[in-house]
């Protein structure tokens, strides 16, 4: 049964009248035990149970999470970096915060566009090929990733050379994004054009 904190301290009172009680005489220990009460918080209300009708457990059960799912668990979160810690930027915003000298020197970005263009060569960069980027940036503004996420490539002749331009995407060096007093890494999308 719930009960309110004026009863709370009328039990509290009544407990104080048990425990003179309980020094006179070893039979109102016993009636003190049988009725015996604990008070918890159940949902923001004071809830009054009897030892009779409280939840009791078989003897040697253990409800707690097995060692073996702890440990890694624990070392994931303590010993990890943030796994999801990036900020999405647009290419863009990205872009304007490259460093001078931060390109390589084939490749050249094209705000107007919002693309990056390549000079295009008969090989790995034929005219008009195109592709899309997945680009994962370090805190320091280093390129880390650079996964192509194109759909529609295909073993065509003016088809770009997708590990060659990931290897000229990895060369790309930005200034840190800061938020606050720290930095950042970053997350952002890029087309490249070979031109």
């Amino acid at each position: 049964m719930v009960i309110c904190i004026e009863e709370f301290l009328q039990k509290v009172q009544q407990r104080a009248f048990w425990a003179n009680k309980v020094a006179a005489s070893p039979s109102a220990l016993n009636s003190m035990l049988r009725f015996h009460t604990t008070i918890r918080l159940f949902l923001l209300e004071w809830q009054l149970r009897t030892i009779e009708n409280s939840m009791r457990f078989q003897p040697h059960t253990h409800h707690r999470f097995p060692n073996r799912f702890v440990l890694p668990v624990m070392c994931a979160l303590l010993l990890c970096p943030p796994l999801s810690a990036h900020t999405d930027v647009t290419s863009q915003e990205q872009f304007n915060r490259v460093l001078p000298g931060g390109l390589p020197n084939q490749l050249h970005y094209n705000a107007d566009r919002a693309s990056l263009e390549l000079r295009a060569d008969g090989q790995n960069c034929p005219a008009s090929a195109h592709g899309f980027f997945e680009l994962n940036i370090n805190s320091q503004g280093d390129v880390t990733q650079a996964r192509d996420v194109s759909r529609s490539r295909s073993i065509h002749p003016n088809s770009m050379a997708a590990k060659w331009v990931r290897s000229i995407l990895m060369q790309i060096h930005f200034r840190p994004l800061r938020l606050g007093s720290k930095t950042t890494s970053v997350h952002t999308f890029a087309t490249v054009v070979c031109q």
